[in-house]
């Protein structure tokens, strides 16, 4: 058995040295997103925050739909060159009215990899079999669930190591993201194949023709998602936010983590009951704060439990979107599911501010929000 064990490292250390070029791209992402968010400061509702937030949308959606008909690996290159130009400039202009908006800039418009670099990751690792034996447990089936699903337990990290990133100061988490960029260009100059440079151009097709009913789980998975991003700005309305903001990530990582072992489950199913066990665990907690006499329950746990939920369902519902489509609209549709995510962010902080700091309107909204997820996807979210 210890052998098996062996192998079985093995070939997650194989799969993480394959992958790496590309996930580097998400963490980074991710990483500078928090930089931000900690410069600019937690007033959510603020003008700079809206503006990222819009600005983040619809760099998405270009960087996905470039990537589609130029270049996923040139596109990466481009937005890692920019960016780091930009935010030397950001140091420069330290003291400048120039910086929140170089700094917008860099990570709102510039650097949005998260379409383009999943989009290559399918497209070079799409049922790649890591085997470095004979034996059965020595083989990782690399299916598109669970490259997706690798590329958002990268992307939860940082958020997971909060409380240490906070520790330090603002140009050491500069000056640490810029040696990462460094870095990163030239991975992907020499190590990132693009398996569509050459052809992505004479056969692109118009993505609207395999998009399917793709816009109704679109529509379910923006609710799932406000049940989220509400959950992760109420937060900011606990004590000692800092730490919980390093146990949501984990909670969220597990929950992907788990969706790793589920390699032939029917996903819409597994999607549906998702909602209908985050739906569940909404009403508990729902019942429980508005029968209780004396509320001793952990909030920050039940918020932890939803988080879990949300990293579950997020490989398979990015799957199903691009389930029908051709290799060169990849890009377009992953840049699609996370504007819905974009838009579930500047709705979740709205939804919160109205909420406040009562735990039965927060759960009795997670509940409703997670219902009409669960009835769109349920009802109207077959692929054909």
């Amino acid at each position: 058995m210890s052998s098996h064990r062996y192998s079985l490292v093995n070939a997650l250390l194989k799969a993480s040295i394959k992958l790496f070029p590309s996930l580097l791209p998400i963490f980074l992402g991710e990483l500078l997103l928090a930089h931000i968010f900690l410069i600019l400061g937690k007033e959510r509702l603020s003008v700079e925050f809206f503006a990222y937030i819009i600005l983040e949308a619809t760099s998405l959606w270009f960087s996905g739909k470039l990537s589609d008909i130029w270049s996923r690996r040139k596109v990466l290159l481009l937005i890692h060159c920019s960016t780091l130009v930009t935010l030397i400039l950001s140091y420069f202009f330290r003291n400048d009215l120039k910086r929140p908006f170089l700094l917008l800039l860099a990570s709102g418009i510039l650097f949005n990899p998260g379409p383009a670099a999943r989009a290559i990751l399918i497209d070079n690792f799409k049922s790649t079999i890591i085997k470095t034996s004979n034996n059965f447990y020595s083989k990782l089936h690399l299916t598109e669930t669970r490259l997706i699903g690798i590329s958002w337990i990268v992307q939860y990290l940082p958020w997971i190591f909060a409380p240490f990133f906070i520790l330090l100061s603002e140009y050491q988490r500069l000056f640490l993201i810029i040696g990462l960029l460094l870095f990163s260009i030239p991975l992907l100059y020499y190590q990132l194949s693009d398996s569509l440079e050459k052809s992505v151009l004479s056969k692109h097709r118009s993505f609207i023709k395999n998009f399917n009913k793709s816009p109704l789980i679109l529509s379910g998975f923006l609710f799932a998602q406000l049940v989220f991003f509400t959950t992760f700005d109420k937060v900011d309305f606990l004590k000692n936010s800092s730490n919980l903001f390093s146990l949501i990530g984990i909670g969220a990582l597990l929950g992907t983590i788990f969706s790793l072992f589920f390699r032939k489950t029917p996903h819409l199913s597994v999607v549906t009951y998702s909602y209908a066990f985050g739906m569940m665990l909404s009403f508990t907690n729902f019942l429980y704060y508005f029968f209780a006499k004396n509320e001793f329950i952990n909030t920050g746990l039940s918020l932890i439990h939803l988080a879990a939920v949300g990293g579950f369902y997020l490989p398979f519902v990015f799957d199903i979107i691009i389930s029908k489509s051709n290799a060169q609209n990849r890009g377009t549709l992953f840049a699609c599911a996370e504007v819905v995510q974009s838009l579930a962010a500047v709705l979740g902080v709205i939804a919160m501010t109205l909420i406040g700091d009562n735990p039965i309107f927060l759960f009795a909204t997670t509940t409703i929000l997670f219902t009409i997820a669960l009835s769109i996807t349920a009802k109207h979210g077959t692929i054909s």
